[in-house]
Order: C-alpha cells, then sequence, then structure tokens
C-alpha cells in the first residue's frame, strides 16, 4: 500500500525535528566556542523582597551582584562522602561532599591568593555558565555532563586541556560552578582528574562565596564588575 500523503509529512517532520536535537547536542559538547550549560543546572539566587530587606527593587543596593544573601559556609559538611563517580546530568543541584577524590578543595581565600600570583600558570575554569564569572575564567560548562570517562564529552575535554595547557598535566586547575551546592564543576575535576592531571583544585564554595566575600566578577561579555 502506498503511503498517504498525510503520514509521508508526518515522517519529513520528525526526521526534521530528530535532525536538530542532534545538532543541538553537538553543539553542546563543543568546547572551542561559547558552550550551552546543560538543562539540569542550579537556579538563579532569587532576590530578596522588600520586606526582608527594608529595600525595594529599585533601591541601589538591590541592583546585580549587591543584593543582600544569607550566609555562605563553603565548608559546610552535608554528610555526602566524596565519589570518583561522574554524578547523572538530572542531578547536578545538591548538596556536595566536602572532598574530592584525587584533588583538592581550595577555599575563597586561598583562590583570591593562588590568581594574583604571576607565576602560578593557574589555569581558573568555569563550569557554570551564568551571566557573571571569576576574572580571566575560561568557559568548560560541557564538561559538567554526567556520562563516563570514555565518553564523547570525556576526549573532546581532555584535547581541550591539552590545548590550553600546553600539555602540562602539573599545571594547577581550578575549576568552579554556583557553590556548595552544584555538582557541575565536582564532575569536571573529576574529568581532568581521570585525564591525568596532577593539580586540580575543585572551588566548592563557587560563585556565592566569591561574591559574598566582595571579590571582583565579570560579566560573560567581557565587563568588570
Amino acid at each position: 500500500m502506498k503511503p498517504s500523503k498525510t503520514y509521508s509529512a508526518w515522517r519529513m517532520l520528525l526526521f526534521t525535528v530528530t535532525t536538530l536535537h542532534a545538532a543541538v547536542s553537538s553543539a553542546q559538547n563543543t568546547f572551542d566556542s561559547p558552550p550551552i550549560p546543560p538543562r539540569e543546572q542550579a537556579p538563579a539566587p532569587v532576590a530578596p523582597t522588600r520586606s526582608e530587606t527594608g529595600r525595594g527593587p529599585g533601591d541601589a543596593t538591590a541592583s546585580s551582584g549587591n543584593l543582600p544573601r544569607a550566609g555562605i559556609d563553603e565548608t559546610q559538611d552535608f554528610g555526602i562522602p566524596p565519589t570518583k563517580e561522574l554524578k547523572p546530568s538530572h542531578q547536578l543541584h545538591g548538596p556536595t561532599p566536602r572532598e574530592i577524590a584525587g584533588g583538592s578543595v581550595i577555599a575563597t581565600q586561598a583562590l583570591r591568593k593562588l590568581l594574583q600570583d604571576k607565576q602560578s600558570g593557574v589555569l581558573l575554569l568555569d563550569v557554570y555558565g551564568a551571566q557573571s564569572a571569576l576574572p580571566d575564567a575560561i568557559s568548560v560548562v560541557p564538561a559538567a555532563q554526567g556520562g563516563t570517562f570514555n565518553d564523547h564529552t570525556q576526549r573532546e575535554f581532555g584535547e581541550y586541556l591539552q590545548t590550553i595547557a600546553n600539555g602540562d598535566k602539573s599545571r594547577p586547575l581550578v575549576l568552579y560552578c554556583e557553590g556548595v551546592n552544584c555538582w557541575m564543576s565536582y564532575n569536571a575535576a573529576l574529568r581532568a582528574i581521570n585525564l591525568g592531571y596532577r593539580n586540580v583544585l575543585w572551588y566548592r564554595g563557587g560563585m556565592e562565596a566569591w561574591t559574598q566575600a566582595g571579590l571582583p566578577t565579570r560579566s560573560n561579555s567581557g565587563q568588570a564588575r
């Protein structure tokens, strides 16, 4: 029986949608272009209301980057044990361990000093992909994805790190995302460790601890804040 025109049209539509989905997935795994954050990422902080801050949304202190917020404890212990396995991509928001297997945890003030040392050779890697980032951070958001240490993401991340680290696996790598409830940088740090990098530093406090300390950030358009 010859397929009807309606059936053929539906098949063509399905093929087109599938092709577009594959193209988007491929773009998300590209390290040599601005990456697209995974769908499952930590939600952006919600601005306090007037009743919480005594100020309205139009007041000066409620501008971006200056919102009053509860204290962030980057050493907080949630009782989560460290793992050597990648967190699945749909579970990247939640309490994190205090340690990382095969790497080290770096705190805010230690990171500030490390970044001030121009001889350190440190590479600061942003695994969050928000509107703001730490100064001089390099975006590697696709490395946050779950999966395995033999997948396509791992191979592309390895090639990208090889390029930016000039083949030096002793070079310090600092990876961060939102904060203590974000696994994106933990996954990326595990990927780097499994690629043989010997000086992987996980900045667990992330953007939350950095901004709470009053340290400068930049927008992803390159402007300092």
